[in-house]
């Protein structure tokens, strides 16, 4: 894993369906103006990763079970495109191994499917946590490299350590009901934690526990999509 110092922080951003756009912060601070990338169609899942061990995230969209992944933060088609999971499911990306590049997954009524290799095949894992109904997040919530799930039920979060069927390693409450979660390394410090989005405002914490944002964001409108990655210092 890499010394927190040389971590890029994450930031975040929105999907706007209506155009199919992407538009990122360049920082959380909101002096700097977002950026804006074409990419998919109005009905596309959009996602961010590192899909290139570079240390940046470019976007990702998911459509009808299959994804596409762009390699920059460009317009233009995807480079790479491969089937896994079917159309409803929830489209996440993580570095599922600790080898310094994401990968995809795909969660589906309290079921995670996860694949290692950015290639068509037979997914490298899957296990249950969570019920049907719950959104999911991804992060490194212990520092050790390896991105696992969590889930966000009725304002609490409930995060998983490892791969493995179990009960929650960590769980608490933040925000609320009808909120939508976010994952993120917002402070650089190694350690994902996580945020909510409401009504156009990022809500983001700097620990895994209860209490008040560290960080507040006003962007976005009604309908857009919340999204989060390592871009900062890549935009701007």
């Amino acid at each position: 894993m890499a010394h927190p110092s040389s971590i890029i922080a994450s930031s975040v951003g929105i999907y706007r369906p209506a155009t199919a756009t992407f538009w990122l912060l360049p920082s959380l601070s909101g002096d700097v103006a977002p950026v804006s990338i074409a990419y998919g169609i109005s009905t596309d899942l959009p996602f961010l990763g590192d899909w290139t061990g570079s240390g940046f995230s470019t976007p990702g969209i998911f459509r009808d079970g299959i994804f596409y992944l762009r390699y920059s933060l460009t317009e233009g088609p995807a480079d790479i495109e491969f089937a896994l999971g079917a159309p409803g499911d929830i489209p996440l990306a993580g570095d599922w191994t600790g080898g310094g590049r994401q990968s995809v997954a795909v969660f589906r009524d309290g079921l995670f499917v996860f694949q290692s290799r950015q290639i068509e095949g037979s997914p490298d894992g899957e296990f249950p946590f969570g019920i049907s109904g719950d959104l999911p997040v991804v992060g490194d919530w212990d520092g050790d490299g390896i991105e696992t799930i969590g889930i966000y039920r009725d304002g609490v979060f409930y995060l998983h350590n490892t791969h493995q069927p179990g009960d929650a390693d960590i769980a608490f409450a933040y925000g609320a009901p009808g909120d939508i979660p976010l994952a993120g390394d917002w402070d650089g410090d190694g350690k994902t934690t996580v945020g909510i989005y409401r009504d156009g405002v990022f809500h983001l914490r700097n620990e895994l526990s209860e209490g008040e944002a560290d960080i507040k964001v006003t962007f976005g409108e009604p309908g857009d999509i919340p999204v989060t990655g390592r871009w900062v210092g890549r935009l701007g």
